[in-house]
């Protein structure tokens, strides 16, 4: 199997914390490295109203937390990038969806999942390539899969 590197767009990490930080007791998934912070699940999207799951670079680290929703989001297949909300993650995709660039294919949206997701008719989850998130301090592999 090939190796894809393919890193989340987020350059424009801020060194400040989200407006709502929760520290809730989500399990990591398989092979998520223990000490990324997880307080809410980009797949099932866990967050509160108003608020939309993702990956952020909090003080340069990489957390999973509860953030502003993008106003007028790119969809699924859509390019992106940008900032959105004030959340300074670098993305512009909607609420389930993340920025993913490789060295084959711009930053594009693409649609979270885990082994038991459900699609888009003509992708599939892929759980199997390592994604890496780029935070000043730490990134590491997201503990997620893309429908690709």
């Amino acid at each position: 199997m090939r190796a894809l590197a393919i890193t989340l767009a987020l350059a424009a990490c801020s060194s400040s914390s989200p407006a709502s930080v929760t520290d809730a007791a989500i399990p990591l998934p398989d092979g998520a490295d223990p000490s990324l912070a997880i307080r809410c699940d980009v797949v099932a999207q866990t967050c509160p109203a108003g608020k939309r799951c993702d990956f952020i670079c909090e003080n340069g680290v990489l957390v999973i937390d509860c953030i502003a929703p993008v106003a007028n989001p790119a969809m699924a297949g859509d390019s992106c990038g940008g900032s959105d909300a004030g959340a300074s993650t670098g993305s512009s995709c909607g609420t389930g969806t993340g920025c993913f660039g490789s060295t084959s294919k711009g930053p594009t949206c693409y649609r979270y999942c885990n082994a038991g997701s459900t699609c888009p008719a003509g992708t599939k989850c892929d759980t199997t390539t390592k994604f890496h998130a780029a935070c000043t301090r730490t990134g590491g592999n997201l503990p997620v899969g893309l429908c690709r």
